[in-house]
């Protein structure tokens, strides 16, 4: 929830027999409207996006998989309360490989928020930092915070919620 408002971010993945698609309302205490929609690839364990509020400016972030492997793989938006950013893609250094989890978290009493990302290629985990009232990104580390990570089974791709993110004080 909003720490400056009442107001909610929902997003969901509904998925098709053609598409998958994430779709984002708001809730402003009354009523839930529609904000977006982006194609994020199918992948039925996982979490391809994350919502989350900064802190000190309020705004509203929702980052999501792009289901491209090349570059720009994956797409964010902001939400100032009354109107949705344009989507803003990015390109990691990392991983090489469509992203199949991702997972945000504000930091407690700051505008910054730490995100952390995993491609279903190389199984490469990776991260970085948004400074929302800047708009920029601190950097990727040197190298990939973990490879080869870990599948539930035989699978094949990242197929569960296996990484999570904590700030300390």
């Amino acid at each position: 929830a909003a720490p400056t408002r009442d107001e909610t971010i929902a997003a969901i993945q509904k998925q098709d027999v053609f598409s998958n698609q994430l779709q984002v309302y708001t809730w402003n205490g009354t009523s839930w409207t529609f904000g977006f929609q982006a194609s994020i690839g199918y992948n039925s364990s996982a979490p391809r996006f994350d919502v989350t509020y900064d802190e000190v400016t309020g705004k509203g972030f929702v980052i999501y998989s792009r289901n491209t492997g090349t570059s720009n793989e994956l797409g964010y938006r902001t939400w100032d309360g009354s109107t949705w950013s344009a989507e803003v893609l990015l390109s990691s250094a990392r991983t090489n490989g469509n992203v199949g989890f991702v997972k945000a978290l504000a930091r407690p009493g700051t505008d910054e928020i730490a995100v952390i990302w995993a491609d279903d290629s190389n199984m490469d985990l990776t991260g970085n930092y948004f400074d929302m009232s800047a708009g920029t990104w601190s950097g990727e580390p040197a190298t990939a915070l973990s490879t080869n990570i870990a599948r539930n089974g035989n699978g094949t791709s990242v197929n569960s919620d296996f990484a999570d993110l904590a700030f300390e004080s």
